[in-house]
């Protein structure tokens, strides 16, 4: 008891210490670091000018250099349990600096203001992983006179959650101007004792032109390094220093601009990049894979390779149907059984995800290896055949491009394939395949068995299948009724998101008490969340706090409401007189989004005279209109899915009024890529507008671009259209 009281002495007295000098520390080294950065001997950030061919963009970036340092050294490191210990740790520097010229008001926006947190804590095993950010910036005039910003004294806090806890620091640069150059760098540094260093991207190309990109990386001799060059990406020169550290370098000069930078694009196949891992792979506090390799530099590692090691981290199943989770999972698949002795293995199989994705939710365990595991050994146990699968994302390296085993995802075939189970919570039911699979080729694994605890089985492939537009469909029901004040008109809205569509929406209508009533009903669990902690001893003083958060998300609905329908009209609605959440979409019984609102909107009719002026094409919401440099591309074209936007609308024309011009509004467009129809028509005092908007394919190659345009220009043209309704 002596002992334990001496180390809880020791400990309180350093965090005390250490808290009141920290923050002198860190100005004072803040200061160091940034003198040491303007003084870099670079010619690539003295050079302020630029070829008349870039002198239009809106931004240039002159100059970029990245710098990497990185040590595994032994420390002494102070340990609660026992002391002080020996460990491994991983000293890491990343200096990133920019040089960019400001060439009009929208890049001058994005430049205008950063963020950053300058001092972070990470718990790791029994000690925490350190991290702290320096930020640095100044600007150059065009006459050449150069002003450093007080970072330290401009720079405000920003904080979050109810007892106001500083998150990060939000810096706002007031004194730049179009015509300047804003010179700025982050330099991220970490004491990493229980994890590795993120694998880092290193992108030859971007949203504006790039005068000079140059890379220098100086690597322990102890730590592992992989790097593999895609997409056209230049290489390394390799070399060592007297300490035989693994020193790396490139250089790249006048980059061009990728158009379509910001929108629809897979970076990882689309644009040239070195990708590297650091790996401290001499720590005994580190996880690493049976397979991983050993200390030095390698390039371009086999795929095989990589693959090797997800399957290591597969590990075996052993003990996975041991914990909460499965075991609230199991009475909850047992009951199913009982209730349904006759159901098929594809209807138990279905059943066997839902419950387990309910449970782990239910006790915050996240995690789609986990979940992958203990899905597959509840399947073999019931007797359901399966095989573990890896895939890639379509958003991330090619399979035969791997860079590290986190480019794998874990899915699994059921049923001969009839069945594809991929994890995405907290909304995904079975059957729901994450889009990010979409068209990729799928490595499976059958008859698994864990040999030195890696997978081994019948290998296989698989390709996932595309969802098409009537999977991923908007539908919009709208009733329009003109007020006493045909200024106003009152709306009847229906919401239904359907498939990939639906998960924005989830997110942002999602109530607790809506989730978990879908959740149970589908589970054939009776109890309400509520009841079932008041039979719960543990969970009884929680209640008042579940019907306080349950009382909080209601009551936020409204709003949600009033800025959903700001985002569709572009304007607030006047009034908001009902609205409701009718179901969420989080189980094959309910497997919709829809909501409900109904409401009083101004902005949409005019007065002429007598005659008033509705501007129907309004009715279909906000759509997105490119323009000027956002119609240029010059990259292939990854939507999230294919989808489409259905508008149902019915308009009640007032007493006294007739319709004028409603042919002008009938449209239709129908291309490769995408489709816009539109038809008008009236049935006594009712206008029925349809308005179909479809995007066909997920992936698109550059040459479909103007067709994808010529679409999104007919969705665009009609929000113009308006019909006029004249006094008898």
């Amino acid at each position: 008891m002596k002992t334990k009281s001496i180390k809880l002495l020791l400990c309180t007295f350093i965090l005390l210490f250490a808290k009141s000098v920290s923050a002198q520390k860190y100005e004072e080294y803040a200061q160091t670091v940034r003198e040491e950065v303007w003084s870099w001997d670079d010619p690539a950030f003295n050079n302020y000018t630029i070829p008349d061919e870039y002198k239009d963009e809106s931004a240039v970036i002159l100059a970029t250099h990245d710098r990497i340092l990185a040590t595994g050294k032994n420390k002494l490191r102070f340990d609660a349990e026992t002391w002080f210990r020996i460990n491994k740790e991983l000293l890491y520097t990343n200096t990133y600096r920019t040089m960019v010229l400001i060439n009009d008001k929208v890049s001058l926006e994005k430049y205008a203001t950063m963020s950053f947190k300058e001092q972070e804590k990470i718990p790791g095993y029994r000690m925490s992983n350190k991290f702290k950010t320096i930020f640095g910036a100044r600007i150059i005039k065009p006459d050449g006179t150069i002003k450093e910003i007080d970072v330290e004294d401009e720079a405000v806090e920003i904080t979050e959650g109810k007892k106001d806890k500083v998150d990060h620091k939000k810096l706002a640069i007031s004194d730049l101007a179009v015509g300047d150059i804003l010179d700025y760098f982050f330099q991220y540094e970490g004491h990493i004792d229980t994890e590795n260093i993120p694998p880092i991207n290193f992108i030859f190309g971007g949203e504006y032109p790039i005068l000079s990109y140059s890379i220098h990386c100086e690597i322990g001799r102890k730590l592992t390094v992989e790097y593999r060059p895609i997409n056209g990406a230049p290489d390394f020169q390799e070399s060592t220093n007297e300490e035989d550290d693994i020193i790396l370098d490139v250089e790249k000069k006048n980059i061009p601009k990728v158009r379509g930078y910001n929108r629809w694009i897979s970076t990882l196949r689309e644009t040239p990049i070195i990708r590297m891992s650091i790996l401290n792979n001499a720590s005994k506090a580190i996880w690493k894979p049976k397979t991983a390799r050993k200390r030095g530099l390698h390039k371009n590692i086999p795929a095989t390779t990589i693959l090797d090691d997800a399957k290591s981290a597969y590990g075996n199943e052993k003990g996975v149907l041991a914990g909460y989770v499965a075991k609230d999972a199991r009475k909850s698949i047992n009951d199913f059984r009982k209730k349904n002795p006759n159901a098929t293995k594809q209807e138990l199989a279905s059943f066997i995800y839902d419950a387990v994705y309910f449970h782990l939710i239910n006790y915050d365990l996240y995690g789609e290896l986990y979940f992958i595991k203990v899905v597959n050994a509840f399947l073999k146990y019931y007797k359901i055949e399966s095989k573990i699968g890896f895939v890639t994302n379509r958003y991330g390296a090619r399979m035969d491009e791997l860079a590290n085993m986190y480019d794998l995802h874990n899915i699994l075939l059921v049923n001969d394939n009839t069945q594809l189970f991929t994890y995405k919570p907290p909304f995904n039911f079975a059957g729901e395949v994450n889009p990010i699979f979409e068209g990729e080729t799928a490595l499976t694994f059958s008859d698994t068995k864990y040999k030195g605890d890696i997978l081994q089985g019948k290998e296989g492939t698989f390709k996932v299948p595309f969802t098409d537009e009537n999977y991923n469909k908007s539908i919009t029901n709208l009733s329009v009724t003109f007020t006493e004040d045909p200024l106003i008109l009152e709306m009847n809205h229906r919401t239904t998101q359907k498939g990939n569509l639906k998960e924005n929406y989830q997110y942002r209508f999602f109530t607790i008490e809506r989730w978990e009533e879908e959740m149970r009903a589908r589970l054939g669990i009776n109890k309400s969340a509520l009841e079932e902690m008041e039979d719960s001893r543990r969970q009884r003083k929680y209640i008042e706090d579940r019907k306080e958060l349950e009382a909080e998300q209601e009551k936020k609905l409204e709003d949600v409401f009033k800025e959903e329908l700001n985002g569709y009209y572009t304007t607030y609605p006047k009034e908001i007189t009902a609205y409701q959440v009718l179901q969420l979409g989080v189980t094959s019984l309910k497997p919709d989004f829809i909501s409900e609102v109904t409401y009083k909107q101004e902005g949409l009719v005019q007065k002429v005279g007598p005659n008033y002026i509705l501007n129907v094409g309004k009715l279909i919401g906000n759509h997105l209109n490119l323009k000027g440099e956002e119609r240029e591309r010059d990259v292939d074209i990854y939507i999230p899915s294919a989808r489409s936007f259905d508008y149902i609308i019915q308009i009640q024309i007032p007493e006294g009024y007739v319709v004028d011009n409603i042919k002008d509004l009938n449209q239709q467009l129908d291309k490769n890529a995408g489709s816009f129809k539109a038809s008008v028509a009236q049935e006594g005092q009712q206008l029925n507008v349809t308005v179909s908007k479809v995007y066909k394919k997920a992936f698109l190659p550059v040459a479909e671009w103007n067709n994808l345009l010529r679409m999104l220009d007919a969705a665009t043209e009609f929000r113009t259209q308006s019909v006029v309704l004249k006094k008898i």
